[in-house]
């Protein structure tokens, strides 16, 4: 995951410099992850880790469009009568987002909110089963006849805070909603079963005009 979320960062950076830039912003934190839809009695979350970058171009004053690049855990758990079920399902997410900044009169706390749309593309899948008195099992999704689907398209919305430190670099804490568009069921009759998120983020953003 680590050296996913460099080759992320290492491409931004490389978009930085060719393109007019304002923010590059560095995030990580926590997914919050499950499915939902009608085929998915049962599900409970599964909370795993996020992180990325991101840049900030410049619309007006106080509207940017955001691209990012986010290496996110997500998937589902489930319990039947002696067995518990983790499905581990990883992407790699490309969200495109209106990020909307609302000035304040200090300007030291500053809120954004964000709406956009999202593409991921699996990098991982497994199920780990456990059963009482046998212990653990990690095995492929394939392996178990669970196949899915990707790309998986969202929607994917939120908010959260910049706090200034009187330089070029201030704080962020983000909180977003990444809501399943498409089914990730790819068996041949699928099944409507939906990636749901919640990421809530801390990190860095780096003003590039200063």
């Amino acid at each position: 995951m680590t050296r996913t979320i460099l080759a992320c960062i290492a491409l931004l950076l490389m978009m930085a410099g060719q393109l007019d830039a304002q923010l590059l912003l560095g995030r990580a934190g926590a997914s919050i992850a499950t499915v939902g839809g009608d085929d998915t009695t049962g599900a409970d979350s599964r909370t795993g880790l996020t992180g990325g970058a991101a840049l900030v171009f410049p619309l007006s004053p106080t509207v940017g469009l955001e691209v990012g690049a986010f290496y996110t855990q997500k998937g589902a758990t489930a319990a039947e009568p002696g067995v518990d079920v983790s499905f581990r399902l990883d992407y790699i997410e490309l969200p495109v987002m209106l990020r909307m900044g609302l000035p304040t009169s200090t300007g030291a706390i500053s809120p954004h909110f964000f709406v956009g749309g999202v593409v991921s593309f699996e990098a991982n899948c497994e199920a780990e089963v456990s059963v009482p008195n046998t212990g653990r099992v990690t095995v492929e999704c394939d392996a178990i006849g669970l196949f899915t689907r990707s790309p998986d398209y969202g929607a994917i919305f939120g908010g959260g805070l910049d706090i200034a430190t009187g330089g070029p670099v201030s704080i962020t804490l983000d909180v977003f909603h990444n809501f399943g568009l498409t089914t990730i069921d790819g068996t041949v009759n699928p099944g409507d079963i939906k990636n749901r998120s919640w990421s809530i983020m801390a990190g860095v953003a780096v003003d590039l005009q200063r």
